[in-house]
């Protein structure tokens, strides 16, 4: 006989002094356990009592209620399956324990190696790999900063191997959309040295992804020529008068008015050590280590620069940079404090910026003629004293004074003119002075 149990029975059946069970019919049975030694009821469970070779054994299909009566018959039939076609239930089942085991220590390898791989731990590997490379501190710090932001929360998950071109223009595309190309591309560099690490380095992959991405980063034709705008000479000293109208912090004045006079970077002013300046020999020599083309530079120094320096000192707080910032006397100010300050002068946010002096500085002495309308200083030595070496190896090796006679009486008349369009004739120094 077959299905004897009715659901009533099932739930009313209490507990005993001694375990026994209820029959449904064709070995399905719920064994109902004692009493337990602190008198709380015992278990049911359902069990499947069968023949197989010759054996007696028995199946636990599972506890009630949370496996209920019909649920208990269902899951017989496919045990009593099983048994006529000469496979033991219990044995199976054995089977299917071991296989789910063998499949989560899979996949948990499978994880693990995912995480060892994923596309953040091989470019932070890279990166630490890399980093001794770099020379500028704030390069090394803005890699692992960039990578953090944009790259890492989309897809910094993914194994490296599995990243597609797709998943990297995603990535681009959330940047070119913000307009921010110039930071896209960079990004696109860090992406692509990564997985070329991947695929030298540590051997993951065969395919870098990266390739062809950047055809689609160009800027609108409009805003191409927008990196680093500049004034043209003959606009110059409206701008200075505008300028010096503005309300801003005499530390702020006086690192563009020496960013204007010396034609260095920013980045080359705001981290300068008083160290690097000899006020005897009225240089000041910008070591290597800071410089764009890893090369010492001299900057002759100009009366008008002298005394902007011995001007900024009184704000230097004892530090030993020329511009330290407001938290702390260690760091310099922002790379963005000249170029906000232009940005609340009237009328001049787009128009110009703390890159735009040197532009001036190049266009005016480059087309600067005497009378006889011929060149008052040689290409080479303003190009020098912007820092600009010539690439080419058959040249004699660079000379950090090269010129430097010429450069200093540039950069003195180059501050005569400064003064001139900022309304301070007064100051100007003959050049016969500089000699």
């Amino acid at each position: 006989m077959r299905n004897i149990l009715k659901d009533a029975q099932v739930k009313s059946a209490l507990s005993k002094e001694k375990s026994y069970r209820l029959t449904d019919g064709d070995g399905l049975c719920l064994l109902v356990n004692k009493i337990t030694q602190d008198w709380q009821p015992g278990s049911k469970s359902w069990q499947y009592r069968y023949r197989i070779d010759g054996n007696s054994r028995i199946f636990t299909i599972g506890k009630y209620p949370s496996i209920s009566l019909k649920d208990a018959r269902e899951r017989h039939l496919k045990a009593e399956q099983l048994v006529s076609d000469g496979v033991c239930p219990c044995e199976e089942k054995q089977v299917r324990k071991l296989k789910k085991k063998k499949e989560l220590e899979t996949l948990k390898q499978a994880n693990k190696v995912a995480v060892e791989h994923s596309f953040e731990a091989v470019a932070r590997e890279w990166y630490k790999d890399t980093k001794h490379e770099w020379k500028n501190k704030k390069h090394v710090a803005a890699v692992l900063s960039t990578l953090e932001m944009y790259v890492f929360p989309l897809i910094g998950h993914k194994h490296v191997a599995e990243v597609t071109k797709a998943d990297v223009w995603d990535v681009i595309r959330v940047l070119k959309d913000k307009g921010i190309y110039e930071t896209a591309s960079k990004v696109l560099l860090r992406i692509s040295a990564v997985f070329d690490f991947a695929i030298i380095i540590m051997g993951l992959m065969e395919y870098n992804p990266t390739v062809g991405v950047s055809k689609f980063i160009k800027k609108p034709a409009d805003q191409r020529d927008r990196h680093h705008p500049a004034l043209k000479a003959e606009e110059m000293p409206e701008f200075l008068a505008e300028y010096a109208k503005t309300q801003l912090k005499p530390q702020t004045r006086i690192a563009t008015r020496l960013l204007m006079l010396t034609g260095v970077r920013t980045s080359e002013l705001i981290e300068a050590k008083w160290s690097e300046f000899d006020f005897e020999n009225t240089q000041w020599v910008i070591p290597a280590a800071r410089m764009k083309m890893s090369r010492d530079h001299v900057v002759p120094l100009s009366h008008q620069t002298i005394e902007a320096l011995e001007e900024a000192r009184l704000y230097s707080r004892n530090s030993k940079l020329l511009f330290p910032g407001r938290s702390s006397i260690k760091k310099p100010i922002s790379n963005n404090t000249i170029l906000f300050s232009i940005y609340k002068t009237a009328d001049y946010r787009g128009r110009m910026c703390g890159h735009g002096f040197r532009t001036v500085f190049s266009t005016y002495l480059h087309g600067l003629k005497n009378k006889k309308e011929q060149r008052v200083f040689q290409s080479d030595a303003v190009e020098r004293q912007l820092a600009h070496v010539e690439g080419n190896k058959v040249k004699a090796a660079y000379d950090r004074n090269l010129h430097i006679k010429e450069r200093t009486h540039m950069m003195q008349m180059w501050a005569n003119q400064c003064d001139k369009w900022a309304g301070k004739s007064d100051n100007v120094v003959p050049i016969h002075q500089t000699a």
